[in-house]
């Protein structure tokens, strides 16, 4: 009797790029971060920081986030609410939309920066 061996061999997966990669803000008192056209899954965080607070802190509360997949391709939306009584006078409060792809190198980043109105 004869066997067949075959030798499988394996390749680091190569992510997709976005073809689009936005964060905006929506009825004056919401972030948006928006990517699509990505492979595999991505996953995004919102973070916050200030001018006189480099530390930066992850938005985990009244975040929402929706991610679909079509035709091996995805699309991720992620939104979080500005609360603009935690904006400071005379300072601005930096949001920053940080796009990633699990298990690869592949990090955009993008922000934007409010202060509080008179």
């Amino acid at each position: 009797m004869l066997v067949l061996l075959s030798r499988l061999r394996l390749f680091p997966l190569s992510p997709a790029p976005a073809k689009r990669f936005e964060f905006k803000v929506i009825e004056d008192d919401s972030v948006v971060c928006i990517a699509d056209g990505l492979f595999p899954s991505p996953s995004i965080q919102l973070y916050r920081y200030s001018d006189n607070d480099s530390k930066s802190l992850q938005i985990t509360k009244e975040v929402k986030t929706m991610i679909k997949g079509e035709s091996g391709q995805y699309e991720i939306i992620t939104s979080s609410v500005v609360n603009e009584e935690s904006l400071q006078n005379e300072i601005a409060t930096h949001y920053e939309c940080v796009l990633s792809i699990p298990n690869t190198n592949y990090t955009l980043h993008k922000t934007l920066a409010f202060q509080k109105g008179e």
